[in-house]
């Protein structure tokens, strides 16, 4: 494995990219990978919106999205938790001044990395490919 990402099937294609693209920034520019990183999560959760054919919310931003109670029934605690707190640290490097530190990327990171297994292997056209136990890598950050 060349990043913590190369499991993402080849049909989630733009998810795996910017994936991979937010992990390469994490070391050299934290701002930029936790922004990626959302923009990930955003991808994903309207993708599950598609394939549980949820209704749109009363608003249609990741937020309504990720507080929405079918969403969260269809995804359960823990990965909705994940999903909001990558959302809160990309709207921090998007709009606002404080300094996004490597430590904070790497935890997004880790994040959106349990997020995209379970999201692989729920939804992915091959689920057996994905490497459930496989816990997300530091060492594997360029």
């Amino acid at each position: 494995m060349t990043t913590n990402f190369d499991f993402i099937p080849a049909e989630w294609a733009e998810v795996r990219a910017d994936a991979v693209r937010a992990e390469s920034y994490a070391r050299t520019d934290p701002r930029s990978c936790v922004f990626h990183a959302r923009r990930v999560v955003e991808h994903v959760v309207i993708r599950i919106f598609d394939l549980e054919r949820l209704a749109v919310p009363y608003r249609s931003d990741l937020a309504a999205r990720l507080g929405d109670s079918a969403f969260r029934a269809a995804v359960g605690p823990e990965i909705a938790a994940k999903a909001d707190v990558i959302r809160r640290q990309g709207n921090i490097a998007v709009h606002e001044a404080r300094t996004i530190s490597p430590e904070t990327a790497v935890n997004v990171l880790r994040q959106l990395h349990d997020i995209l297994k379970w999201a692989a292997y729920t939804y992915s056209t091959s689920p057996d490919a994905v490497p459930t136990g496989a816990a997300f890598d530091p060492a594997l950050i360029p």
